[in-house]
Order: C-alpha cells, then sequence, then structure tokens
C-alpha cells in the first residue's frame, strides 16, 4: 500500500529547543537516504515506524532526496518500477522474512534492483542472520539508524520503543543502550545537566551507561544549559498508575480509540471532509475484488498544534462538553459579525478571521464528535461499575470480589479483567491464597487454558501474586497522600483531578524531589521497587546547614533552566496531565521536558505481556 506521512508538531513556545532533535533526526534520516546513489528509490516502512518518521522529516523532503514511492512494508509482493529499494523496519522477524520473499520475487523475475535493509534503532544480528540463511545477505546492504526522541508536542518527547516486556519478562536489557545514548544526545545538545536522580534498577542501569558514554566522548565545547535536574522513573515503581482508568480528555481517548505517537484512528464521519481513500492495485497487478465493507477510518493528529485540544486535552472529561458547548457560541458569535459588519474596514477584519475560524470549526466538530463517543462509554453501567471497583481499591476500602467474579463469569474482555486483578494485587501486596487460586481457575475456564502463560507472564513483572509480606501500599498511600476525597474536578488544586481522587505515584515522586527532596524520603522510596539514586548535593557528608539549602533540583529550576522527567518503560497520558499540571501550579519560569520510551496505556502494557496468537 501506498502511504503518505504527515503531521509534525508545531515546536513553538518550547521551554528547550526541541526543534533541533528534530532537525538532528531528520538530517541523518536524509543522509542515511543519500548513501543509496540514483534517484530513483522506493521506501518500505515498518508500519509501527510510519507516524514516528512523519513526525521527523517530511514527504516532500524525502522526495527531494530521489524517492519516488513510500510503501508500509506488510505486503508479500512489493512491485515497483525504481530501481533502489530503502527498507527501514524496526528488529522484526516476521518483517526480515518479508524482504526475503520480495527479493526473491524480484530475482526471479528477472528485476534487477539494489536493496538497503536499515533496522531501527540498530543493527540487529539476528535478522542478518536470516538474511543470511535464507540466501539473499549478497544483495542486501544492511544499516542501523537512530531516531531518536521523537517531538511529540512542546514538552514531551519519545523514542516509541517498547522496553516494557523485553525488560520486566524477557530480562533483555539490549534496549537501555538507546536510552542512555537519548540522555547523552540531549546533554550534548542542551548543555550539561547539573543533577542526577534516578529511582530504579532500569534508570540506575540508564545512568550507569549514560556515564559511561559521557567518559568516553571527547572533550568539546559545551552549550549554554537548557536542562538544569534531571529525574528517571522506571515504569514499575508505580504499576499501579495505568491499572487504574484514566479521566482525563485525552486520556480517555488513548483507552477508547486507541492513540499512538499522537495519532488515533477516528471514523471517517466523524472527521469533516474526510472521506474514503480509494484502494490501489499495485503496479502491473490486476485489481483485487473490493474488500467487505467497513467503517472507513483518518488518522488524526492530535496535539498543542490545535488550540482547543491544547486547551481541553489535559483536563478531567466532565469539563470537557460545558467548554466545547462555550466554544461553539463563541463561533457563531463571531459570525453573526458579518451582518454588522458595514464599514470597509469591518469587513476586512472579518475577512481576515474566516479562516482561523473555520480552523476552529473543523476542530470544534471533531473533538464533539469524539466527546459524544466518550460520553456514552462513560455513561455506560459498566464503566461505572469498573470505576467504583477501582476506586474502593484505591482508597483501601474491601472491594466486592463478586464485581471481579461478574467480569469472569460474563467473560468481559480479558484485558481490562486482568488490568483489574493487577489492580486489586499491586494495592493488596498480592492476593490471599484462596482468592489467587479460585480468580485464576475462573480466568483459564472462561477465557482458555492458553492464557496460564499470560498469568506466569503477569507474576513475573510483579502484576499477579500470592501475599506473602506485609502490605506497604496504605503507607505509601498516606506518606504521599495519594487519595483525596474532595478532588474538585472542574477546579482542580491537585493532580488528583486526572483519576478523580487518586494522585499518580509516580508524579507525587517527582513533586517529593523538589520539597522536601528524596533523601528526607529515604526510608520510603525503599519501599518501592529498584535502587535510589540520590543527587550529588544531597549525599550524606554534606553539614546539615548545606542540607537545608536548596537542593541542586530546586537551584537549577529556580534559575528558569528546565527538568527533564524520563519515564523508562512507558509513562501515561494520565501522567503527562499531570506534570503539566504541577509546572502551571509552579508559575512561569517553571518547566517539564517529559522523555519517555513510550506512551502507553494499561493495556497496551497487558497485551504485551500475552502471548501472541
Amino acid at each position: 500500500v501506498v502511504v503518505t506521512m504527515s503531521g509534525a508538531t508545531n515546536l513553538i513556545d518550547c521551554s528547550v529547543d526541541i526543534g533541533s532533535l528534530r532537525e538532528h533526526s531528520k538530517d541523518a534520516f536524509l543522509r542515511l537516504v543519500d548513501s543509496v546513489p540514483g534517484q530513483r528509490k522506493a521506501l518500505a516502512v515498518d508500519p509501527s515506524l510510519l507516524t514516528a518518521l512523519g513526525l521527523v522529516v517530511e514527504v516532500q523532503s524525502i522526495r527531494e532526496h530521489g524517492v519516488e514511492k513510500i510503501f508500509a512494508l506488510g505486503a508479500p509482493r512489493l512491485d515497483t518500477d525504481c530501481t533502489h529499494i530503502i527498507y527501514v523496519l524496526r528488529q522484526d522477524v516476521a518483517l526480515t522474512r518479508l524482504i526475503v520473499e520480495h527479493i526473491r520475487q524480484h530475482v526471479q523475475e528477472d528485476r534487477r534492483k539494489e536493496y538497503l535493509a536499515c533496522f531501527v534503532p540498530r543493527r540487529s544480528v539476528l535478522c542478518e542472520r536470516i538474511l543470511e540463511e535464507e540466501g539473499v545477505y549478497g544483495y542486501v546492504s544492511v544499516a542501523g539508524f537512530d531516531l531518536g526522541l521523537v517531538p511529540l508536542d512542546c514538552d514531551l518527547v519519545s523514542l516509541e520503543i517498547d522496553v516494557f516486556r523485553e525488560c520486566y519478562l524477557e530480562g533483555d536489557y539490549a534496549q537501555l543502550e538507546h536510552v542512555a545514548h537519548s540522555l547523552a544526545t540531549l546533554q550534548h545538545m542542551f548543555g550539561p545537566f547539573n543533577s542526577l536522580q534516578a529511582k530504579g534498577s532500569l534508570s540506575k542501569m540508564v545512568l550507569d551507561l549514560f556515564q559511561k558514554t559521557v567518559d568516553a566522548a571527547p572533550a568539546a565545547d559545551r552549550p549554554a544549559p537548557q536542562i538544569g535536574g534531571v529525574i528517571l522513573i522506571d515504569r514499575d515503581v508505580d504499576l499501579v498508575t495505568p491499572m487504574c482508568t484514566p479521566l482525563t480528555y485525552e486520556a480517555l481517548i488513548a483507552e477508547f480509540f486507541g492513540m499512538q505517537t499522537s495519532h488515533v484512528q477516528l471514523d471517517a464521519e466523524m472527521v469533516p471532509g474526510a472521506s474514503k481513500p480509494p484502494s490501489a492495485a499495485p503496479e502491473g497487478a490486476a485489481p483485487s475484488p473490493p474488500p467487505p465493507a467497513q467503517p472507513a477510518k483518518v488518522k488524526t493528529i492530535l496535539n498543542s498544534n490545535d488550540d482547543l485540544y491544547k486547551d481541553i486535552c489535559d483536563r478531567n472529561f466532565s469539563s470537557v462538553p460545558p467548554l466545547l458547548n462555550a466554544k461553539a457560541h463563541e463561533i457563531n458569535a463571531t459570525l453573526q459579525e458579518r451582518h454588522h459588519a458595514q464599514s470597509v474596514s469591518e469587513i476586512k477584519q472579518f475577512v481576515a478571521k474566516i479562516k482561523p475560524l473555520q480552523t476552529d470549526r473543523r476542530s470544534l466538530e471533531i473533538h464533539t464528535n469524539i466527546s459524544s463517543k466518550l460520553t456514552v462509554f462513560c455513561k455506560s453501567e459498566a464503566f461505572n461499575q469498573r470505576l467504583e471497583a477501582e476506586q474502593y481499591l484505591l482508597a483501601g476500602t474491601e472491594a466486592r470480589n463478586d464485581y471481579i467474579e461478574d467480569c469472569l463469569i460474563k467473560k468481559v474482555s480479558l484485558v481490562k479483567t486482568l488490568r483489574l486483578l493487577a489492580l486489586r494485587s499491586l494495592v493488596k501486596n498480592g492476593l490471599k491464597p484462596k482468592f489467587y487460586q479460585s480468580f485464576a481457575r475462573e480466568l483459564l475456564q472462561s477465557h482458555g487454558y492458553e492464557h496460564l502463560l499470560t498469568l506466569h507472564a503477569l507474576e513475573r513483572v510483579g502484576l499477579w501474586k500470592q501475599k506473602r509480606s506485609k502490605n506497604k501500599y496504605p503507607l505509601l498511600r498516606k506518606q504521599l497522600n495519594l487519595i483525596d476525597p474532595k478532588s474538585d474536578d472542574a477546579n482542580p488544586s491537585d493532580i488528583s483531578f486526572v483519576f478523580s481522587g487518586y494522585a499518580p505515584l509516580s508524579v507525587r515522586l517527582v513533586q517529593a524531589a523538589f520539597q522536601p527532596g528524596w533523601r528526607r524520603l529515604e526510608e520510603l522510596l525503599n519501599t518501592l521497587p529498584g535502587p535510589t539514586v540520590l543527587p550529588l548535593p544531597e549525599r550524606p557528608q554534606q553539614s546539615a546547614a548545606q542540607q537545608q539549602q536548596q537542593s541542586a533540583l530546586q537551584s537549577a529550576a529556580a534559575q528558569g533552566l528546565t527538568t527533564l522527567l524520563y519515564f523508562v518503560g512507558g509513562v501515561t497520558s494520565a501522567e503527562i496531565a499531570a506534570l503539566r499540571f504541577v509546572c502551571k501550579q509552579k508559575g512561569k519560569g517553571f518547566h517539564f521536558l517529559i522523555a519517555t520510551t513510550k506512551v502507553v496505556t494499561g493495556d497496551e502494557l497487558i497485551t504485551s505481556l500475552m502471548q501472541p496468537e
């Protein structure tokens, strides 16, 4: 399928010049394309990379470097008249075998071509071995390409890699080198960091690798620092948050529609002016019969380019419909101005408003349609029963076991049921043997005994276990003030609005890093998984007077330097909304740059642990 790529964020009003990150990756990719001689080039891209690549480099720029067509890698045939084919893919065995089939097809049909297989983020020994064993290694050149941190918004960058399963389940830490390299790139481009702290085993590994990278790098002139403090947090430090149902607008979109790299697939009828794209047969092939009728989908980008979305994305969803209604009245009032414009200057003023008004109307229609779908979803009995069960668990109230049993008997979505079971296990520090065995038995009977492997995977990463020790979650809940029963979702004064009463533990840790500082919470931090790496200024050998002074983290923030928050293993949209709220509370001049391996949902984390069918 021939595809297009688009949707780069307008990186304006950024506290750190992350536009230079995009330019860095763009230049590197275009150099890769230029390394293939000639003008008649085709680009075949791993579908999971298409959107991320589109946020880094424009199609027009790629075409200016000799690429005539861009394909989504996935079809068993690749028919093109281009003489050079550049494959860009992750270290994926199935897609590598597809490249083998393409090369064999072209050799059999005596269509000479040159091939470059470019693996992201680096060359793969396993994939190269497949090319060699299948007898096509001599036809193809192999390279690696580091896409780096992809800017998703002015304060959000992502590597767009899945490390949760690899690190926590399979014990494969190779991707952490990529994370450490991205941290080194940030320091190289934005100046030296003055404070480093981390929580979790993966984050400590990343810091160790980062330090080796920095020590090995040649001395060079460093730019003035734009980033002051750095905080790294592992996903498994707070597994409770992604298991909960988030209630911000963006997070609910991710839950209901699914969101990848700031893009969401919407029904064409929800997007003004969208039409179902015609299905084109490959070059030289007979037209295929039309597929069964299905609702056409339109890939839509959601980021701060859209002023309306920027205003509502991080709000609790309960406050979104009234805001959309107010925006509709505002647009209608502006349209009415045309009836009152009489002089030439008044007419010119109205005409100048037409184009932005059309953009606003289109945005309003999209978000009104999304909001309508979400309203039905959030008013459903199933959604509210689940939400009630979660809030009972989070608050420490004894939840009814029969709700989970009902989910199992009624064969409610396996992923949703596993999330609820995981949440119960996490906040109770495991299940009593009686419940552990009965829940496991009922789940396997309802969904199939092949999911015994799924339960084993959940247990290995700490999402499902029997109770064997004292529950420490009540202490965390109390000391970090995780529950706010008086949360005001419409006019929040605390981050708990993102879950209507529950404050994400990970964000509370970020707040605590500034005040009172992690050293003063060291005993509490030790109850969480993994080691704690404290910033140098807070070492024990400091005097009591020094301990009372501002930490390096606070000092850097006070100087207007941005604080880098790096989530290793993924971050949720609800946590991003909470962190943005913290910035607003701190006031002008206080900035976060949120970096992550990937923006995730609880469903995605659970699914990543399940065996492929």
